[in-house]
């Protein structure tokens, strides 16, 4: 099985070349998916969409791996003191840790989600030789279903986790823990 993992951009312009399935993954608060159909193909056998936000519930430390000192995150950072003058780092990172995600958004990734996904690819998996997932960026969410996916199917794509270093470890152990399961 091939496999894509892409932005919300790049799968716009995507055009499939062998029969495909499509799962497209979107925040609660977004509109991008109803709003921006993918390329009509016949290639496409199916495509599903998802709403889940880029989040994890309070305990989880998804932000252990995070490099506070690259200049995207210090940009926000100088961006808040500006609004919020005694805010540090560390202030910032017990807010964002308080609330289980950065962005105050509220549809947690949970088991139902990650199930629904196995068990809609699942009743198309026979029929198609290419599996695209997005997300808006294509950076945490969408690589973290992929990542899943292909050590559940076994398809063998090699070097995800490094390709993604900020894929979303708390949708792929969900993810993971499903497949277990069943």
């Amino acid at each position: 099985m091939k496999l894509e993992i892409l932005s919300f951009v790049e799968a716009l312009k995507y055009n499939p070349e062998m029969k495909s399935y499509a799962i497209r993954i979107e925040g609660s608060f977004d509109n991008y998916i109803l709003l921006n159909p993918l390329k009509d193909s016949e290639n496409w056998v199916k495509i599903k969409p998802y709403y889940f936000d880029d989040n994890w519930p309070s305990n989880w430390k998804e932000y252990s791996w995070y490099d506070t000192k690259n200049e995207e995150f210090q940009n926000y950072l100088h961006s808040q003191q500006e609004i919020h003058p005694k805010m540090t780092e560390e202030s910032l990172m017990a807010y964002l840790e308080s609330r289980g995600h950065p962005y105050g958004r509220y549809t947690l990734f949970d088991e139902s989600i990650a199930k629904k996904i196995l068990e809609d690819f699942e009743k198309v998996e026979n029929q198609v030789e290419n599996v695209v997932i997005h997300c808006i960026d294509g950076k945490n969410r969408a690589p973290a279903v992929g990542i899943a996916m292909d050590e559940i199917f076994n398809w063998g794509t090699e070097g995800l986790k490094e390709k993604f270093p900020e894929y979303r470890r708390f949708v792929y152990n969900k993810m993971i823990g499903v497949a277990k399961k069943r």
